[in-house]
């Protein structure tokens, strides 16, 4: 009883380790991904504060989408230019916009200016193979590309999995 018992423990161990052997196993290759930072400005001279505050307004409106998600610098000098800073921080923290995301700088632009600057990465993936039913057989193509690719594309700030530093001071 026990010699049957133990030739059948043997019988499944040496099958699995067989079953194992044949098994193909490939390298992981991850999807080549460029991000490529694309940043938006306004800048004002703040002669018509008015005016000013309308630019403002219209550049976030436009940029809705950028405002709310990526980091904004609002840098100014004179005290018409931080006047401005403060009405836009305003306007942003209003929107939503946390306020960890809003860095107000002094520069040393022409007196009495204003910029904002958002800065947002578009991602660029590598090109995936058309894969069917023989290249599936076959161990041949990048199995995974596209769904690789489609995560990156689909991220909000690909840049904190790329791991780049957006600290503006």
């Amino acid at each position: 009883m026990k010699i049957a018992r133990w030739n059948l423990i043997m019988a499944g161990v040496i099958l699995s380790s067989l079953l194992m052997g044949c098994s193909h196993v490939h390298d992981r290759v991850g999807t080549k991904v460029t991000l490529y930072p694309v940043t938006s400005t306004l800048k004002l001279d703040v002669t018509n504060y008015r005016s000013a505050q309308v630019s403002i307004d219209h550049f976030i409106a436009h940029h809705n989408k950028l405002v709310v998600t990526q980091m904004v610098e609002l840098k100014y000098r004179g005290k018409a230019g931080l006047r401005l800073a403060d009405y836009t921080r305003n306007a942003l923290l209003k929107l939503g916009v946390a306020k960890e995301h809003v860095h107000l700088l002094a520069s040393d632009m022409a007196s009495d200016s204003f910029l904002i600057l958002l800065t947002d990465y578009k991602v660029k993936t590598s090109q995936c193979h058309y894969a069917n039913y023989h290249s599936l057989s076959q161990f041949t193509d990048d199995h995974g590309c596209s769904v690789e690719s489609n995560r990156w594309l689909s991220m909000t700030n690909p840049e904190r999995s790329a791991s780049i530093s957006m600290d503006t001071q």
